[in-house]
C-alpha cells in the first residue's frame, strides 16, 4: 500500500483525537455526602415520542453500603 506521508500523518492525528475523546470518563454517580453528583443531570423523553413517567433516582445507604433508590409513577 502506498500512502502519501501527509495523508498518513493526517490519519494518525485523526486516530489520536478519537482515542483522546474515548478516554473521557463518566463522573461518579454519587458525591461523598450520598447526593447525586452534579455532573449528572435529568433529561426526560420528549412527550411527542413517548408518554413515559419521570423516574426518580435518590442516593442513600442500605446496610451501610452506598445505594440508589429508583422510583417511578408507572
Amino acid at each position: 500500500m502506498n500512502i502519501a506521508p501527509s495523508r498518513l500523518h493526517a490519519a494518525l492525528c485523526l486516530c489520536a483525537l478519537a482515542a483522546a475523546a474515548r478516554a473521557e470518563v463518566l463522573p461518579p454517580l454519587t458525591q461523598g455526602d450520598s447526593a447525586i453528583h452534579a455532573g449528572w443531570r435529568y433529561v426526560g423523553f420528549p412527550k411527542k415520542k413517548a408518554d413515559i413517567p419521570d423516574t426518580l433516582f435518590e442516593a442513600g445507604q442500605v446496610d451501610g453500603q452506598a445505594a440508589i433508590r429508583i422510583t417511578t409513577a408507572a
